[in-house]
C-alpha cells in the first residue's frame, strides 16, 4: 500500500489528490516503521507530494517535520536518502524554516553533506540551499559548520554536476550575509565564487 501511494505521488495531479485525502497523517506514521522498507516508501510518497509548493507547507502543518527529522537519523541509508530529501523538500517553503531549525533538521542537512552516499549528499545540498535562501539563517548555518563541507562538494571533480551547482548557489547565498564575511574568506570562499561567475555559461565542474 505504501509503495503505491509512492508511485501515486510521482504525478503532480495525484499529489494534490493525496494531501487532500488524509494521506499525510498516515504517511507520517509509517515514514516511522521499524520496517526499513515501509518507511523508505512513506518518506518517499512525501518527498514527492512536496515538490509542490501549495503541498509543503500542509505537510508541515500535519507534523511531519519532527518525525522526519528522526527518521532521517535511520541506521538504513535508503531510508536516510528519502527521508532527507523530504525535509530538503520541506526547506523549499520558508514558513517552515523554524521548525526545522528547531528541531536541528539543518545539522542533519549538513551531516549529510559528509556522506559517502551521493543520494545524501545531493539532498544535503539541497536542503542547505534552500534554508539559505532566508536571510535570517545564513549565519547560524555557517556557525553550525556548513561552509567546510560545501567548498568541498563545490570544488571536487568527482561529484555530480547537480551537487556542485546546490553547493555554489548555497554558497552565494550565504555570502550575502556580512556576518559571515570573516568565515567564508579564511573558508577560501570568495576565488571560486569569482571563477564560477567569470565563466557563467560553462557548465559547473
Amino acid at each position: 500500500m505504501t509503495a503505491s501511494l509512492c508511485n501515486l505521488a510521482l504525478s503532480d495531479e495525484n499529489k494534490y489528490e493525496l494531501s487532500k485525502s488524509g494521506a499525510i497523517p498516515a504517511l507520517i506514521a509509517r515514514a516511522q516503521s521499524e520496517d526499513s522498507e515501509v518507511a523508505r516508501q512513506a518518506c518517499a510518497a512525501l518527498a514527492n507530494m512536496c515538490e509542490m509548493p501549495e503541498i509543503q507547507a500542509r505537510v508541515a502543518e500535519e507534523g511531519a517535520v519532527q518525525p522526519i527529522v528522526a527518521v532521517m537519523r535511520s541506521p538504513f541509508v535508503e531510508v536516510q536518502r528519502e527521508a532527507g530529501r523530504c525535509l530538503a523538500n520541506l526547506g523549499a517553503h520558508r514558513d517552515n524554516h523554524p521548525q526545522i531549525v528547531q528541531e536541528g533538521g539543518h545539522q542533519l542537512l549538513i551531516s549529510y553533506l559528509l556522506s559517502p552516499d551521493t543520494a545524501c549528499q545531493r539532498v544535503g545540498a539541497l536542503g542547505i540551499e534552500n534554508l539559505a535562501t532566508n536571510p535570517e539563517l545564513r549565519v547560524l548555518l555557517v556557525d553550525a559548520g556548513c561552509l567546510e563541507p560545501l567548498m568541498s562538494l563545490a570544488r571536487s571533480e568527482d561529484v555530480e554536476v547537480e551537487i556542485q551547482r546546490f553547493s555554489v548557489l548555497a554558497l552565494a547565498n550565504l555570502g550575502t550575509a556580512p556576518g559571515n564575511h570573516e568565515a567564508m574568506l579564511e573558508e577560501g570562499t570568495l576565488p571560486l565564487l569569482i571563477s564560477l561567475s567569470s565563466h557563467p555559461d560553462e557548465e559547473i565542474r
